[in-house]
């Protein structure tokens, strides 16, 4: 049932462990914001066609959500065959690199991209680009939000758990932002996102942890739960105890709630098997139940315990879905 909802759990146990989640942590760029509705814009020395030849070729290996972005703006501008790419080298939370045609080039954080320059318009995010250590200048990014996400961050905020935001991205949309979260932290490299995580594990907060599967990868492996959004089959991160179809996050409130219920039933349907057995163990004991009898109701046990937990998640599934719809 939770697949109706675009979540795959990476085991049974998920469904307990999405139960006790007692905080939600929320990465921005690619979670919260749809990297392939990102529009780049250039800003710098006018590239030549050799050079968007050059950054498709490197973005074409990356599957950070700005990464698709570039790769989309640049195809649209870019025909032929692309140059081959060596040495390439993607590290969480800094940027790419790699030698082509015979030139390093770099793309990511302006420390990664030897830029000390900053950004004109910080609202935006960007993605500062160097060739041969010279900076050429940067892309920016307008963000665009997932649909549903002011309506989820709304149902999370009338519960009683507290919700955060660790982005690598500027603060630039921090007054947006801080109306839905608890707390707000940006700038923040993926060990910081981890030692955040372990944190609240520490304070017994059993915290969610929602990314892109990218950068996020360890704070996911670290949380409690890791949800990895996935905006296509091919992005998929083995540290997540869950995937979720990005167009299904707004979704998420109503897969917290029916972990809770699916728990519940389990625990309702070990009580009713308890209460089950030891009421006809007494009558067993008591003489009142012949052999026949006894080897016919043991099986009905199970089945009337199945039977019990399949009718109970199915009408919980679809009264919380058509509560949340």
């Amino acid at each position: 049932l939770a697949s109706k909802l675009g979540a795959y759990f990476k085991n049974a146990d998920v469904t307990e462990q999405l139960a006790k989640v007692k905080a939600v942590v929320f990465d921005k760029t690619g979670t919260l914001t749809m990297g392939r509705a990102a529009q780049p814009r250039w800003h710098g020395a006018a590239l030549s066609p050799a050079h968007k030849g050059w950054l498709l070729a490197v973005v074409n290996n990356s599957t950070h959500p700005l990464s698709v972005a570039l790769r989309q703006h640049l195809q649209e501008q870019h025909s032929g065959p692309l140059p081959a790419v060596t040495q390439y080298k993607e590290v969480a939370g800094q940027g790419l690199s790699a030698v082509v045609a015979g030139q390093s080039l770099h793309l990511g954080r302006p420390t990664w991209a030897h830029s000390t320059a900053a950004a004109p318009n910080q609202q935006k995010t960007a993605v500062y680009v160097s060739l041969d250590g010279q900076p050429l200048g940067h892309f920016s990014f307008e963000n665009h939000y997932r649909p549903g996400f002011e309506n989820l961050m709304q149902q999370l905020r009338q519960e009683e758990r507290p919700l955060h935001l660790l982005s690598g991205d500027n603060d630039s949309e921090a007054e947006r932002l801080a109306p839905y979260f608890d707390q707000l932290r940006f700038k923040q490299s993926p060990q910081d996102k981890m030692d955040f995580i372990s944190q609240l594990k520490d304070k017994e907060q059993t915290p969610m942890m929602v990314g892109d599967g990218l950068n996020d990868a360890g704070a996911l492996q670290q949380s409690h739960v890791g949800v990895a959004l996935a905006d296509n089959v091919h992005q998929f991160s083995p540290a997540c105890h869950v995937i979720l179809k990005a167009e299904r996050l707004p979704k998420l409130h109503t897969l917290l709630h029916f972990s809770a219920w699916s728990y519940k039933v389990v625990k309702w349907a070990f009580a009713l098997s308890f209460a089950y057995n030891a009421f006809g163990l007494a009558f067993a004991m008591a003489g009142l139940l012949t052999p026949l009898v006894s080897a016919i109701l043991m099986p009905l046990s199970s089945v009337t315990v199945v039977l019990f937990t399949t009718l109970m998640v199915q009408w919980g599934f679809k009264r919380l879905n058509c509560k949340r719809a």
